[in-house]
């Protein structure tokens, strides 16, 4: 029987959605070793990795082009920095994700640098077991690149560091980071997985109006016991389950352009353990951004075709309601739905483009207020944000205690916020209901075909 690997989808195709460059650096190395092997490793071990992945029910069928090796073998990561810069910049115009293999982490900062973009526009994820905040005094290292990059005025707001291990660190560099304005996460946050901490890291990056996103996954962030070909990783750190959830996570997002994996030493691998983290990492990241193309790769005409059926669907109309730090928040919402009778759910579809979005993520309660055919106007207020300042005027028992009730709706249903998924462009929010209020009269406000009408009786 044939075994099509994923070495198979690997090509000089420059029409590719993926690239695939080698940044076999080695020098400025705090622990010095051998990870210039690690890029031809990786391409090696892809043969042992099918296309087909049962998981996900998927088969690989994503070109990947190998844009070969930057020539920075034996180069300090002062003298590697524009050849790799130039080297991925020249990959980002001609493909939409470019997957960096290392090399130390030293080149991380001139990957981030070739996005091609001002520094206050690029968003930073590192998954490493070290804030990677050591001086530049003696230049550019595998132990600096986050300092650099806030150096070099890319802003700490735009930093987000998850997998940060005890005992590996110092006091300043964590000083450092918290001053810079960089979020960080460490092992303890991580203990319940990453999920929250990759929701809320994305929002913050979002918040923050970066166009582009950049994910450097540090290997030694991985516990050593499962990872002994990184010179940097520390026993009880991340499992390695979580590793390829995180990249599964991260790449499905459109502004995540480029990835980087660092930190890998075939040197000190044993029985191949790292090898295949490394190509199984990359199987997950070409999996999951193949996924991803396929849900978002709609045909126009369907599109189409589906938005006027979809016209022709009757909602209620309502408005979820929140209060955060003693300010009510809300928004109009067609999408809502009953889970179930037992326990008493309910889910309520809101866009993540949307301002009040991240905090619903955050919020305990909500409630759903159910409007009545006489509550139009209320409904235009708030699904129009320049009208913003005319929310919550009057009509609501707002006392933030709990979240605002709409007097007069045709139902208010308070529930607890108890899981929520990201879907295409929209989150769903599932709560358990806690609390109903009705009005006597049953005359919901519908929405059909574009326009506001109710039951005819």
């Amino acid at each position: 029987m044939s075994w099509k690997s994923i070495a198979d989808l690997i090509a000089d195709d420059r029409a590719a959605p993926v690239a695939l460059l080698g940044a076999p650096m080695e020098a400025g190395s705090v622990t010095p070793g051998r990870c210039d092997l690690a890029p031809e490793t990786v391409r090696r071990t892809l043969r042992r990795f099918s296309t087909w992945d049962t998981t996900a029910s998927l088969e690989l069928d994503l070109a990947v082009r190998d844009a070969g090796d930057v020539p920075v073998k034996g180069v300090s990561p002062a003298a590697g920095f524009a050849p790799i810069r130039d080297a991925v910049e020249a990959c980002a115009l001609d493909h939409a994700l470019v997957v960096l293999l290392g090399g130390n982490n030293a080149v991380t900062r001139p990957a981030a640098h070739g996005l091609g973009l001002p520094l206050e526009k690029v968003g930073l994820i590192t998954l490493d077991a070290h804030y990677d905040m050591r001086e530049t005094d003696r230049g550019p290292l595998n132990g600096n690149p986050v300092r650099c990059l806030i150096e070099d005025g890319m802003p700490g707001a735009n930093i987000c560091q998850i997998g940060l291990a005890p005992f590996a660190n110092t006091l300043k560099m964590e000083e450092d980071a918290r001053a810079a304005g960089a979020s960080a996460y460490d092992l303890f946050d991580c203990k319940d997985g990453l999920d929250w901490i990759l929701d809320e890291v994305l929002d913050k990056l979002e918040a923050a109006g970066v166009e582009a996103i950049m994910v450097d996954f540090d290997i030694d962030v991985i516990d050593r016991s499962q990872c002994p070909g990184a010179p940097g990783a520390r026993p009880g750190g991340l499992p390695v389950g979580q590793f390829f959830a995180a990249a599964r996570t991260l790449v499905r997002n459109p502004k995540v352009r480029l990835v980087d994996l660092t930190e890998f030493d075939p040197s000190l691998d044993v029985s191949d353990i790292t090898a295949l983290t490394a190509g199984r990492w990359l199987c997950e990241v070409l999996a999951k951004r193949l996924q991803h193309a396929r849900m978002t790769d709609t045909d126009p005409q369907l599109a189409a075709a589906f938005k006027e059926a979809m016209r022709r669907v009757a909602a209620t109309v309502n408005v979820i309601s929140i209060c955060v730090d003693g300010k009510p928040m809300g928004i109009t919402a067609t999408a809502v739905s009953v889970v179930s009778m037992d326990p008493p759910s309910l889910l309520v579809c809101v866009n993540q483009a949307a301002s009040v979005h991240p905090k619903i993520e955050n919020v305990v309660h909500f409630n759903v207020n159910v409007l009545h055919r006489d509550q139009a106007e209320i409904a235009t207020i708030f699904a129009d944000r320049s009208l913003e300042a005319q929310r919550f005027i009057r009509g609501w028992d707002n006392d933030c205690v709990t979240p605002p009730r709409l007097r007069g709706a045709q139902a208010t249903i308070r529930c607890r916020r108890i899981d929520h998924h990201r879907f295409g462009t929209h989150s769903i929010f599932i709560g358990v209901v806690e609390d109903v209020v009705t009005r006597a009269e049953v005359d919901p406000l519908l929405y059909v075909d574009g326009r506001f009408g109710g039951v005819e009786k």
